[in-house]
């Protein structure tokens, strides 16, 4: 592709149906944009990362991310590298995994993607001796504390979140909130806060006690099969989860329910970024994002 043919494919350069003018997006501009351009058409665009430790009032070290939007999340990746623990962890399948890399990425993505671009308050990633914390502009539709219960997916920035998708930085709308929680217990045996209000907050735990509660080793196991779902979703879930090549078929005389009822489900449970397909429909298998 030439770039032209690029940023329209990704939806990023348009035609006004009302001027007939044609031109980059506002989406196009923060993502490629060079930095004075971004600061004329966007001067919201920009992420305040700071490092309280010694001095809690102000910073111990600070930087202040005024680029376009995938310089940005390099960066603000590299900065909560420098400043937190890279812990050792396993995951369900005894993999050798980095949590805190992963929750990274997940609140960095979710800052770039889901921030309200017209908001004039800076977004901010916090690093405490015993926290981090991510503020962001918000349009907020639940006003309080957000748990697997009352948790509904929506995308803020739906051309933003599209792209992130299609290069390989995101998945599924709504995978980013359990992989926090889940990578928050494997990082310090603990559960996150998500707060949506003016400001969406999310606060990650960063110390480790020497041994976890059995409620949080309990918490850990069963994450991602919950009762947001409802009966016949979460058997689905957790039969795919046993194994991912299941058929629907095979999913219905096992569940004793309709095949019609089976692909419904899957369907939600694709929607809302419990599970992916991956590989041909034949050939390929579904994977779970628990």
């Amino acid at each position: 592709m030439t770039d032209l043919e690029l940023l329209k494919s990704a939806g990023l350069y348009k035609k006004d149906n009302q001027t007939g003018k044609e031109g980059v997006t506002l989406a196009g501009i923060m993502l490629f944009g060079k930095d004075e351009v971004i600061a004329s058409v966007n001067p919201y665009c920009r992420t305040d990362a700071l490092y309280r430790v010694d001095d809690i009032d102000r910073y111990d070290d600070r930087d202040f991310v005024e680029t376009n939007l995938l310089d940005m999340y390099d960066r603000l990746l590299d900065f909560i590298s420098k400043y937190t623990m890279d812990r050792f962890a396993l995951d369900e399948n005894a993999r050798r995994v980095s949590p805190r890399n992963i929750f990274a990425r997940e609140i960095v993505l979710n800052m770039i993607m889901h921030r309200d671009i017209t908001d004039g308050h800076t977004s901010r990633i916090m690093i405490y001796k015993d926290k981090l914390i991510c503020e962001n502009p918000n349009s907020f539709r639940t006003m309080g504390i957000l748990t697997v219960k009352n948790y509904t997916p929506f995308a803020k920035n739906p051309t933003l979140a599209k792209f992130f998708r299609e290069i390989g930085y995101a998945d599924e709308l709504g995978s980013g909130f359990v992989k926090i929680t889940k990578n928050s217990y494997l990082y310090s045996g603990k559960p996150p806060v998500f707060e949506d209000k003016e400001m969406f907050r999310v606060t990650i735990p960063l110390l480790r006690s020497e041994t976890l509660d059995e409620k949080d080793l309990i918490n850990l196991a069963n994450f991602g099969i919950n009762d947001t779902l409802n009966d016949t979703l979460n058997d689905t879930l957790k039969l795919l989860k046993n194994n991912p090549k299941l058929k629907q078929k095979e999913i219905a005389e096992q569940l004793k329910i309709s095949e019609i009822t089976v692909k419904r489900n899957i369907k939600e449970l694709k929607d809302r970024g419990y599970i992916e397909r991956i590989g041909a429909r034949k050939n390929g298998y579904w994977k779970v994002n628990l």
